[in-house]
């Protein structure tokens, strides 16, 4: 599992970064960076690219967290699933922000029929970086039920139920964190 801490963590990073340039390409005047004005365009190519480079992570992250139901004796990833969640939130604020001004851009006679589509863009992708992150912790939990390493309990299945809704993933993470210490702390005494 340690490759997919990895991968995760790479695809955190480019999630900010192309939250960065799409900021940098929205908001010139605000940085006060005269050059960046005349960049816009290549700096909103290079934060779609970003973000699409991000979502092809999240594919590479599915392949081992599927592989991991399978396994036994899986490395725990409540902790580090928890981490790396409250580490997205500014992104997924951030994300949400851009996406309205963006919408909002849209709202004019010519770009009014591309909404509906922005939409469904904007929420596939961000779904899809969350997913990703949430199905490699509800992986190993699957395994470590399967192999009857943990019980289920009622926080733990609400936790992995929360873990494939949006702003509700964190208290999942959180759910599954809590629960596991649970368990463990019962099985050390």
């Amino acid at each position: 599992m340690k490759v997919n801490k990895v991968l995760i963590i790479i695809q955190l990073a480019i999630m900010y970064i192309s939250e960065i340039l799409l900021a940098l390409a929205a908001f010139p005047s605000v940085f006060n960076i005269q050059e960046l004005e005349n960049a816009s365009g290549a700096l909103f190519i290079a934060a779609i690219v970003a973000s699409l480079v991000a979502v092809l992570f999240a594919f590479a992250i599915l392949v081992p967290s599927v592989i991991s139901i399978f396994k036994k004796n899986n490395e725990d990833m409540t902790l580090f699933t928890m981490i790396i969640k409250l580490a997205a939130i500014p992104w997924y604020i951030i994300n949400f922000i851009l996406c309205g001004f963006m919408l909002a851009g849209a709202l004019n006679p010519f770009m009014f029929f591309a909404i509906p589509f922005m939409i469904v863009i904007f929420e596939c992708v961000t779904y899809i970086d969350m997913f990703a992150v949430s199905f490699n912790n509800v992986a190993v939990l699957i395994s470590e039920l399967r192999t009857k390493t943990i019980k289920p309990s009622a926080l733990l299945i609400v936790g992995m139920v929360f873990h494939f809704i949006f702003c509700l993933d964190v208290l999942g993470a959180i759910f599954t964190y809590v629960n596991y210490r649970k368990v463990n702390n019962k099985e050390i005494q």
